[in-house]
């Protein structure tokens, strides 16, 4: 059983999406006397700045998208780890605060990290371009994103949900549920198909989780549309600091003294729309909060300041890491609190969250109370990594990265891809047996000894060890054929009408100075 409220959105690699600078005077330091100047034109102001590495964010990403896998597949082997531990009884090692991400709140954790990422990348490189008193730029990135978002969103997540119509049309190929009945003919399908997309994905309705295109395989639309909205109220974040930054201020203040019209701003839009859900908003608004550390703040250039002792630097540093590290294990905490919608009790019940959950905001509805915590803490736990060091150091390995490259893909690809081999396995080990699989060789041929505690037991793992890989190979060619598709459609209709400039083709290397 999979519920929908295990959704997460992932939007494509940071490091292709915030702005890039050329030190194009650096460069020609390097020139021979009487060496032509060349031109050097500005890349597309979608790319990182050479000297900022933010590649660890992705790594962070390729971990919750891990996360979001193993919390929806376990579902077909037990439930019992959503619960909290020490809630009647259960002391299942799972269920953990801090080790239970996996198992019992990887997807609802997985919508708070990743729409906090999109408000960052969305915000950043408008506000670098701004602080560089580049307003024009800023104007025209913020137009190019408008037009680039919702085909990087919309175009992948319509090629999908279309090839799972497809193939709900052919016989045999994916596992029939209750709430995803084929249609009666193919072009009953398709039309079905169109317009419950073109609804779904408009701003101009509600996407609380609940109602999805084809529900069972396709229940992350809904992350799709909030997504979109988000670039809006990014935008509406970070637009009203133009002027600050034209002044040239360090004012450390300068995002509350601009800000606080803007909250009345978003619900207005959002009432105007009513597109954004309780639980997409605050993420996607505290990610545009990150970025105030491209802000310059006295208090940090005191840090470097050549006035200061060797001494006097190597104490700040530390308490500087000390507080960075309190909040990520606090973060890490808030984030493991137990998230079944409509069971706000099993909260109340397990101990260490009582009072935590008695604090959530009466706005904040019974079905989706945990997204309040999830929100402030993912929020305190990209906020400390950005602070750390170790943690960068640790999102940074082949394996995470890897995983950060196709987040988007095995997103949209897995739950589609439950229905073709992982729903068999899990029957033909011995599991959970779909009904139009009973008495096939799929009905428990090669049954499995189920040992070990629940989330942890060596049915489970084998059916993972081997299904995972699978749709990882999968979403690696997605990215290739579904996704790289739109991301080259937008560059090229901005690049075509001028908002963003053409990438330079290289012909040949150019002969290193001597």
């Amino acid at each position: 059983m999979t519920g929908p409220y295990r959704d997460i959105p992932v939007t494509g690699d940071l490091e292709h999406q915030m702005h890039q600078y050329t030190d194009k005077e650096e460069y020609d330091r390097l020139l021979p006397a009487g060496t032509p100047a060349i031109e050097i034109h500005d890349p597309l102001p979608t790319t990182p700045p050479r000297n900022a590495d933010t590649k660890y964010l992705d790594g962070l990403r390729g971990l919750f998208s891990v996360f979001v896998y193993v919390h929806h597949f376990i579902a077909a082997f037990t439930l019992d780890t959503e619960l909290g531990f020490g809630w009647e009884g259960n002391y299942y090692i799972t269920t953990l605060p801090f080790l239970r991400l996996p198992w019992s709140s990887g997807g609802p954790v997985g919508v708070a990290v990743f729409f906090i990422l999109s408000g960052y990348v969305l915000s950043v490189g408008t506000l670098r371009k701004l602080k560089a008193t580049k307003a024009r730029d800023a104007r025209r990135g913020i137009l190019s994103a408008l037009i680039r978002r919702p085909l990087r969103l919309y175009l992948p997540c319509m090629l999908v949900s279309l090839t799972v119509a497809l193939l709900l049309q052919t016989p045999g190929f994916l596992l029939k549920e209750n709430f995803s009945v084929p249609q009666p003919t193919l072009g009953a399908q398709l039309y079905d198909w169109w317009w419950s997309t073109v609804d779904y994905l408009s701003l101009s309705r509600d996407h609380v989780p609940g109602g999805y295109f084809y529900n069972g395989p396709m229940r992350w639309k809904w992350t799709m549309a909030e997504s979109l909205f988000g670039l809006v109220l990014a935008i509406l974040d970070v637009w009203p600091l133009e002027s600050r930054f034209s002044e040239k201020s360090t004012n450390p203040t300068v995002l509350l003294e601009r800000t606080p019209l803007l909250p009345q701003f978003s619900r207005l839009l959002q009432k105007l729309l009513k597109a954004t859900s309780i639980g997409a908003q605050k993420p996607l608004r505290r990610g545009t909060l990150l970025v105030a550390r491209v802000i310059p703040r006295p208090w940090l250039e005191r840090l470097t300041s050549s006035s200061q002792d060797e001494k006097s630097m190597i104490a700040d540093r530390r308490e500087s890491n000390t507080l960075a590290n309190v909040v990520f294990f606090i973060g890490w905490y808030l984030i493991s609190i137990p998230s079944i919608p409509n069971h706000r009790e099993v909260a109340l019940g397990t101990p260490g969250y009582r009072w935590l959950t008695r604090m959530t905001p009466p706005n904040y509805l019974d079905f989706e109370y945990f997204r309040y915590w999830h929100a402030w803490g993912a929020f305190m736990v990209i906020w400390s990594i950005m602070r750390l060091p170790w943690l960068q150091r640790l999102f940074m390995v082949k394996p995470l990265q890897f995983c950060g490259g196709i987040s988007f893909m095995l997103y949209l690809t897995h739950m589609p891809y439950f229905r073709t081999l992982p729903g068999r396995l899990v029957g033909l080990f011995g599991g959970h047996v779909n009904d139009a699989l009973k008495g096939t060789f799929w009905d428990g041929t090669l049954a499995f000894p189920d040992i070990g505690p629940k989330g942890l037991s060596s049915r489970f793992l084998l059916c993972l060890t081997i299904t995972l890989p699978i749709n990882m190979i999968i979403a690696k060619y997605a990215i290739r054929v579904i996704d790289q598709p739109g991301v080259k459609l937008g560059r090229w209709i901005t690049e075509t009408i001028g908002l963003d400039q053409r990438k330079p083709k290289r012909h040949g290397v150019m002969p290193r100075p001597k």
